[in-house]
């Protein structure tokens, strides 16, 4: 018989064999598990690796496509998002200073559907898109610029419309025109669409560009260069930036830009051999890419989250931010380009607009400020009383801000804060940023199209309401890139 002492012993060093076991156990699960996510995201990181090699299309240089016509439009027209040359500049007469809805309303026009998208205009054409939410219908309108009336309507697009924030539209993107084609961009069916139109309406071309997963929703507009309209949509998925040919809708490069949710427009500049250079802020950065092959020029630090449009003056580049951390941006375009100051400001959405030495910012919560281009120190700083989405502009020595609204405010721009005169219309919303083309202001709320100007004819005997809508042209066929 085992004397119970011997026992005891035994029983303590199995025990012990049991919990070191145990303990043992425990320790390679722990690291079994640390190692499954370890490998998990090891998975999910080729994963997107492999959508990004997947989303990017090289140049084809053989054969080489055919050139675009050059591009037909006077520098009075108003011919995409920001005027002629990008900055939010009207050249030409200067328009009323003031109006309201019984004075220098030369007409009216009920636009169908709702859109932030600015007018954009061509000699006597004036191009917009609007969404009819409830029949998911995407538009593309043409006015006459004299009446008001409508002159065709096509639909682009019937399908699913993406989420979006109840701040931002379906048609928020402003139309694009070479003089003899309208670009007219939506997102859509989970995918960013690009579409040609004649100057008559009749569809030419439909490009589906790329995929598109929405947090906020799309606003970004498109932008001719060279042979080609560039499209960028920053998302929460895969973000990229493509070049769309003109004439073929062919598309001809689409870089990658990684994963990151941004909002802001492409806009143009020069390299030091006068061709033009692709600026896109936002995703933590400003890259600079060449419009032929989308090759990248040269890059900085800017931005996390973006839905302006940077604009170039006097040497200088100037970039706001969605967020207070991250800033406002003065770059000097030096070679390499050169942060020269930062200014710890929310721009979310009005693009800044520079004008002879200033730059002049407008908060979303209401608040213009004007600040040196060079070093960024304060000039004035004022608050207008309503919240701001639509971007300043300018005219002569006049600047126009509107207000969410309804109210205009026009300002002498310059270094003393001076209003010249505050305006409104009726709206349930302002939120389009005002085209001015030959002394007129074409002026986009949520219901309409106002025409401001001087004239003779009565607003009673214009247009009030639009048309019917009844697409024309040709039928919308959806090609695969």
């Amino acid at each position: 018989m085992t004397p119970p002492l011997i026992r005891s012993s035994s029983l303590m060093k199995r025990h012990k064999r049991l919990t070191a076991g145990l303990i043992v156990v425990v320790l390679l699960g722990l690291l079994g598990w640390r190692a499954r996510h370890r490998i998990r995201r090891m998975f999910s990181i080729a994963a997107a690796q492999q959508k990004l090699v997947g989303l990017a299309i090289t140049p084809d240089h053989s054969p080489p496509q055919s050139a675009a016509p050059p591009v037909e439009i006077d520098e009075s027209d108003w011919p995409w998002w920001r005027g002629a040359h990008h900055d939010n500049h009207a050249t030409g007469p200067l328009p009323p200073l003031t109006w309201s809805e019984t004075e220098n309303i030369l007409w009216k026009t009920a636009i169908p559907g709702s859109g932030h998208s600015s007018p954009c205009l061509l000699g006597n054409q004036v191009f917009l898109t609007t969404a009819v939410e409830d029949q998911k219908s995407l538009l593309a309108i043409c006015l006459d610029r004299d009446s008001g009336a409508t002159v065709w309507s096509q639909q682009i697009h019937q399908g699913e419309l993406i989420h979006r924030n109840l701040k931002n539209s379906h048609a928020s993107s402003t139309p694009a025109t070479d003089g003899q084609h309208v670009f007219v961009l939506f997102a859509i069916d989970g995918s960013i669409w690009l579409s040609s139109l004649t100057r008559e309406g009749k569809l030419v071309w439909q490009r589906e560009v790329g995929p598109y997963v929405s947090k906020e929703g799309f606003g970004a507009s498109p932008l001719i260069a060279d042979d080609f309209v560039i499209v960028a949509a920053d998302n929460v998925s895969q973000s990229w930036i493509a070049a769309v040919h003109r004439i073929t809708g062919e598309i001809a490069w689409r870089v990658p830009r990684g994963p990151g949710t941004s909002y802001a427009s492409p806009t143009l500049t020069t390299d030091d051999q006068d061709q033009d250079l692709v600026l896109i802020a936002g995703l933590n950065r400003v890259t600079a890419m060449r419009s032929q092959d989308g090759s990248e020029a040269w890059k900085i630090d800017g931005p996390d989250l973006s839905a302006s449009t940077p604009v170039v003056g006097d040497g200088m580049l100037f970039v706001t931010s969605c967020t207070q951390d991250s800033g406002v941006f003065g770059i000097r375009l030096s070679d390499p380009p050169e942060t020269v100051w930062k200014l710890p400001l929310k721009v979310e959405v009005p693009s800044p607009l520079y004008g002879d030495g200033l730059i002049y910012f407008a908060q979303d919560l209401g608040v213009l400020m004007c600040c040196e281009s060079k070093t960024g120190a304060t000039v004035w700083k004022k608050r207008l009383g309503s919240t701001i989405s639509a971007s300043p502009v300018l005219i002569g020595d006049r600047i126009l801000v509107a207000l969410e609204d309804g109210r205009t405010f026009v300002l002498r721009a310059g270094r003393e804060y001076e209003v010249l005169a505050e305006n409104s219309v009726e709206c349930d919303g302002l939120y389009a940023t005002p085209s001015i083309s030959r002394g007129q202001i074409f002026l986009r709320t949520v219901g309409h199209l106002y025409g401001i100007g001087t004239g003779e004819t009565p607003l009673s005997s214009k247009p009030e309401r639009a048309p019917p809508i009844e697409p024309q042209g040709a039928e919308v066929a959806h090609d695969s890139p």
